[in-house]
């Protein structure tokens, strides 16, 4: 019994402990999965930090790109209103943020043509449309042209594939029940207004140059040596005026126009011209394909990359043949019409200067002749022998001085050159003068510089004196003194003659040279006007220069120029 008892209850333990040991292990299995389970919460939870910290990433990235972009860009809902406008939309069309955010756009969808109902249901549809080009408004109301890409923006759930405008309308009609899936559309803009312009202008210009009358070269824009820049581009108007096809001048120079009549000093002003990348214009004579001569009238201006570095040559080309041909004819007329008008004031400066002179001889050689007093008084017999020779005078003065202009304006007039006493001559020169001047004018002469002789031709040389002291001398009725100064200097020799006379008239002062000019102050005064015109023609054969200064009632002064070596 009692051992039955202790078996009893030896088992009953064994299965206290059993059950115990059943609990415990499931405790434990339990405890395990809980762990295990927390842990898998946890590595959850942090997996989803992680995520939302990257879409928080993504999604700051996303707006740094949105707000740093330089092409505007706008996200638009279903709805057409505006939910995102960055700073380069605001830029480019002129309203901030707080005017369109939440409300309909003010340039995007009412921008579309005819088609644009049709090109907004597309995009909702998922197709992506790109290089839209259109013309949307500022909201100063001015028309801004864009280049646009438009594409639908999907909801994180959506997982319909986009359609591109490129795609079969069968394939966007089977995805219209998908369109729920898209939130709104997105546009990203870049303004082409300049473009545009740009492209007219350029567009303009080629027609300008395709259609233009002148011819139109192109080169590079070196050398400048030999061989020179080669041809790149040549219009039809070059093929016209020259007779070369493109084909045949492509790569080589413009110089093949050039020919044994092209003026080399203009070529040499072109040449500095390119030296200094400067716009040049010249006129010289071409030669065409068949070796025929054409004027060619043409300017030249470098072309600079957007860096500044000059790349190209552009010659604009106009064949003057014709103008050259007109303005010669035009010349030849005017010259007539000057000389008619020369030929006229000539024979009535001759009428009056010749018949003025003979006639006082005349009536001198009456008097003399016909009056017994007048021959017997000394005074008178004197005085009227003076007058026939000053008469002789002047008449023979003015004989050679149309014939000095007459012979210079041919060619003709002599120029023998030979070593001169200059400052004797010059003394001497005076002192005659002065005998013929009376005790009313005092004529000086002074000498500056180290005296040295002169190649001159000395009967130029004496219509150079004779007219400029005479002249100083007619023009100075009340009299006073009148001035020969000879200044010798290391490369030219100076005659300079002053007077404290009536002086020449401004106006008149720009017509000193031409013949049978005379101020307008004169009255009186005799003369033909020729005189500064012999002296011009003198000085140019020794390749000197006068140059005169005079004021009103102060006085002239006349200063010849002359070098002491003359060029061949």
């Amino acid at each position: 019994m009692i051992n039955f008892l202790l078996i009893s209850n030896s088992l009953a333990l064994l299965s206290l402990v059993a059950i115990c040991g059943y609990y415990m292990r499931e405790v434990k299995r339990r405890t395990a999965a809980l762990v295990i389970a927390n842990t898998m919460l946890q590595t959850e939870i942090a997996e989803r930090k992680r995520a939302e910290m990257v879409l928080r990433h993504k999604h700051d990235t996303l707006n740094a790109l949105i707000i740093a972009s330089p092409r505007a860009i706008a996200l638009l809902g279903t709805d057409g209103t505006v939910k995102i406008w960055n700073p380069a939309a605001e830029a480019m069309f002129g309203w901030q943020p707080t005017e369109v955010i939440d409300q309909p756009s003010p340039i995007l969808l009412g921008a579309f043509t005819a088609d644009n109902e049709r090109l907004i249901q597309s995009v909702l549809q998922g197709c992506t449309h790109l290089g839209l080009e259109l013309q949307c408004r500022h909201k100063d109301g001015t028309a801004v042209e864009v280049m646009c890409s438009v594409a639908p923006l999907r909801d994180p759930a959506g997982n319909m594939a986009e359609n591109t405008v490129g795609e079969s309308a069968e394939s966007s009609v089977d995805n219209k029940h998908n369109a729920g899936n898209i939130s709104g559309l997105v546009a990203v803009m870049v303004d082409i207004t300049a473009q545009r312009q740009q492209a007219e202008e350029l567009r303009l210009l080629q027609s300008v140059v395709v259609n233009t009358n002148d011819a139109v070269i192109i080169t590079e824009a070196e050398p400048f040596d030999e061989p020179g820049p080669r041809i790149l581009y040549v219009n039809d108007a070059f093929t016209q005026i020259t007779g070369y096809q493109p084909e045949e001048v492509l790569g080589k120079t413009p110089r093949i126009l050039q020919g044994p009549k092209t003026d080399r000093k203009e070529l040499d002003r072109l040449r500095a011209a390119l030296g200094q990348w400067q716009p040049v214009t010249v006129e010289v004579i071409n030669y065409r394909k068949d070796g025929s001569e054409f004027w060619n009238e043409f300017s030249l201006v470098p072309v600079a990359d957007s860096e500044g570095w000059y790349t190209h040559w552009i010659a604009v080309q106009r064949d003057t043949t014709r103008r050259k041909h007109l303005d010669e004819v035009r010349l030849a007329l005017e010259r007539e019409k000057e000389l008619s008008a020369l030929k006229t004031r000539f024979f009535s400066m001759a009428s009056h200067e010749f018949r003025t002179p003979l006639s006082t001889a005349l009536a001198a050689a009456q008097l003399l002749e016909n009056s017994q007093s007048a021959w017997e008084d000394t005074a008178k017999r004197l005085r009227n022998l003076h007058r026939i020779q000053d008469s002789v005078r002047n008449t023979v003065q003015l004989l050679d001085d149309i014939l000095t202009i007459n012979r210079a304006e041919s060619g003709n007039l002599a120029f023998n050159p030979k070593p001169l006493a200059l400052a004797l001559y010059c003394e001497h020169f005076v002192e005659e003068m002065q005998l013929s001047a009376g005790d009313q004018h005092i004529l000086t002469f002074r000498l500056q510089g180290e005296v040295c002789y002169i190649s001159l031709d000395e009967k130029l040389m004496r219509s150079i004196l004779s007219n400029l002291l005479s002249n100083a001398i007619k023009y100075s009725p009340k009299g006073g003194t009148v001035e020969l100064i000879l200044t010798f200097g290391p490369e030219a020799v100076k005659l300079l003659v002053k007077d404290a006379g009536i002086g020449i008239p401004l106006e008149d002062q720009k017509r000193l040279f031409e013949p049978f000019q005379r101020g307008q102050n004169v009255r009186n005064v005799s003369g033909t006007g020729l005189g500064l015109m012999v002296v011009k023609k003198c000085v140019d054969l020794h390749q000197g220069e006068i140059v005169i200064n005079s004021e009103v009632g102060v006085g002239t002064t006349c200063l010849v120029t002359l070098p002491l070596q003359l060029t061949s």
